[in-house]
């Protein structure tokens, strides 16, 4: 299946259904679409490694999908929702794959697309945590978290119903 311009427009209007964030929403955004600057493009000197593996430069794709850091996270929150599949390497695959496992308005789909908009956000949050103050988690406690607030999200959402 090939992801095209219609098929991410109507990914975030599924996205969109619960989230009031703006700040939240365009980060995803930017992560869905690739375009995510590095701290070099802003003027910030922090080099242009991975700040989360410190292994490869970084990129979305990397940041998101490649480095062991994010791929223990994520393996942890899709475990926590009996998703037992691995998440795809290449942005393309990726973005497939979302898609795919988003669609339609199951409790599976629901926690899905709310695992998966939490993971990237917690995963950015813990990025520029690591660059701008400092600080660092361990990825279990970031996976911890993730779970923990898509738990709050979903069951808020339930009992608007």
């Amino acid at each position: 299946m090939v992801s095209t311009s219609t098929d991410h427009i109507k990914y975030f209007r599924f996205l969109n259904y619960w989230m009031d964030n703006p700040q939240f929403m365009e980060t995803v955004h930017t992560c869905w679409e690739k375009k995510l600057a590095s701290t070099v493009q802003w003027g910030i000197e922090a080099g242009k490694e991975c700040v989360l593996c410190k292994n490869a430069e970084e990129s979305a794709e990397h940041l998101f999908l490649q480095c062991q850091y994010a791929r223990k996270v994520w393996k942890r929150i899709l475990e926590s929702i009996d998703q037992h599949s691995t998440v795809p390497l290449v942005w393309e695959q990726f973005q497939n794959w979302c898609i795919q496992n988003g669609k339609g308005k199951r409790a599976t789909a629901q926690w899905f697309k709310t695992v998966l908009t939490e993971g990237i956000y917690g995963l950015w949050i813990e990025r520029n945590n690591r660059i701008f103050e400092n600080k660092s988690k361990k990825e279990e406690n970031i996976a911890k978290e993730i779970v923990c607030v898509t738990m709050a999200r979903i069951s808020f959402k339930n009992s608007k119903m």
